[in-house]
């Protein structure tokens, strides 16, 4: 009787928002935010985003689900820039992946 293996699949935590996925897919995914915040638009709406969020600070008198809201704002906008970065630390801001990025779906 002869046994077949099924490929391994390089799965990893990712360092930038603490989710597992594939490791080619959390390379995609910085790749393609690197292509889309690096052109001239993605650029100003980075720096839009930063404004509502990263660059603006709450009054004191602010309750709790307030604070909680706008930090997760905040943490959002920061994924973005984490993953900006990194995709341009690992390879071409010009990426693009031959399909879709489902949730599923591996990546090429």
């Amino acid at each position: 009787m002869r046994v077949i293996r099924a490929p391994i699949e390089r799965r990893m935590r990712s360092l930038i928002d603490g989710i597992d996925r594939l490791a080619e897919r959390e390379h995609a995914l910085n790749l393609l935010a690197a292509r889309l915040f690096s052109t001239g638009g993605g650029k100003e709406f980075l720096d839009y985003l930063k404004d509502i969020t990263v660059n603006r600070a709450l009054e004191p008198n602010q309750d709790d689900r307030a604070l909680r809201h706008f930090e997760g704002a905040r943490w959002l906008v920061s994924i973005i820039q984490s993953r900006m970065k990194t995709g341009q630390q690992e390879g071409a801001p010009d990426y693009e992946p031959e399909r879709p990025l489902g949730p599923d779906l591996p990546v090429p």
